[in-house]
Order: C-alpha cells, then sequence, then structure tokens
C-alpha cells in the first residue's frame, strides 16, 4: 500500500502535540498543487481571444440582435394568417322567480292563516330562456389559401357550438369543423372564401 508519510519521511511525535500542524500544512500543499494543475488544464481549454476594445463582446451582441431580428422578421410575415377563433352557444339564463317575502312561512299550516292565500300562491313556472353568448376563444393559423385553419382541439371542443374566425383585418367568417386529432390536440377548420394570407 502508497504510504505517503514513509517516501517523505514525515515522522510524528510520540505526543502527538504537532501532529495536526503537519497534517494541516501537507493539505495546504496537496490542494495548491492539485489547484495549480487543474487551474493549468483549465486555463488551456480555453481559446485564447485577441481582445481589441471588447471586438468580441461586439461580435456576440451583433450576432444575439440578428438572431432577434430573424425571428421578428418571421413574426411579421406569419402574423396575417394568425386568426382568433370564437365559439358562441345558446345558454339558458338563469331567472329569479318572483315570489312573496312571506314564502317560507307559506308551507307552515298555522302561518298560513294569516297571509292567505294572495301570499302563498305557488308562482307559474316560465319556459327558461336562451341568450347566444361566446362561451371561449382562441387562435389558430389560416395555412392555405382556400381558408383551412388549423388550431388546438380544445378550443373547438365545445358540443353544440357555432364557430366564427375572425381574421387580422377584422373580418367574421363562419366556420365549419372539418377534423379533430385528440392525440395531438388538433383541429382543422375551413372557412369561405379565397386568397387568404397564409
Amino acid at each position: 500500500m502508497f504510504n505517503f508519510f514513509k517516501i517523505f519521511n514525515i515522522k510524528f511525535s510520540k505526543n502527538g502535540k504537532n501532529d495536526w500542524r503537519i497534517l494541516v500544512f501537507l493539505n495546504v500543499v496537496i490542494s495548491a498543487v492539485v489547484g495549480a494543475f487543474f487551474g493549468y488544464y483549465g486555463a488551456s481549454l480555453i481559446e485564447p481571444v485577441a481582445d481589441s476594445g471588447g471586438t468580441f463582446i461586439r461580435q456576440i451582441s451583433n450576432q444575439v440582435f440578428k438572431e432577434e431580428e430573424v425571428v421578428v422578421d418571421v413574426a411579421k410575415k406569419s402574423s396575417p394568417a394568425v386568426v382568433s377563433i370564437i365559439a358562441t352557444k345558446d345558454l339558458v339564463i338563469l331567472q329569479q322567480r318572483r315570489g312573496s317575502i312571506f314564502e317560507d312561512f307559506c308551507s307552515d299550516p298555522f302561518f298560513r292563516q294569516f297571509f292567505g292565500p294572495a301570499e302563498c300562491a305557488t308562482p307559474v313556472p316560465q319556459a327558461p330562456k336562451t341568450q347566444r353568448r361566446q362561451v371561449s376563444a382562441g387562435s389558430g393559423f389560416v395555412v392555405s389559401s382556400d381558408g383551412l385553419v388549423v388550431t388546438n382541439k380544445h378550443v373547438v371542443d365545445i358540443d353544440k357550438a357555432d364557430f366564427t374566425v375572425l381574421t387580422k383585418d377584422g373580418e367574421k367568417y363562419p366556420a365549419e369543423i372539418l377534423a379533430k386529432d385528440s392525440l395531438h390536440d388538433l383541429a382543422v377548420l375551413k372557412i369561405s372564401g379565397n386568397k387568404f394570407p397564409t
């Protein structure tokens, strides 16, 4: 077995008073040697860059700006193809029935004698009324100039709803669902018209 102390002829005193000083010294020396080795090795992995007045930093920042410009250009070009999809549906309007303020007492025969038949008459139920309301909205993309729109399935996954596609120029088009894919959460809609931007 490797015996460090024999190789370097390090002897500990019999009483053990100065042994900790020797161990601390050895720890510092070994740490310095190992640190110097890895520092030198790590520095050799870095490519030297001749920097005169921050040119390397300017090159990186210029590259970042160019990449951002590409993203902005793509967004500007594809922006006209982005549409809003609005779902509307007939919803039942909850109506409060108008009853007497003493209605709770009318179920008790004792109190019913004080209020009379007019106050305790049960109201005639009315047929529920419905109103057309927007129930959800989402976005999609026009993928062909003849009006095919791709969106997420969850945007159009509403029973008994009608869908309207709103283009960037403010035009509204009724939409028909052609296909839904639950696995990929995609749906294809068709709107009437042609020459849509893609």
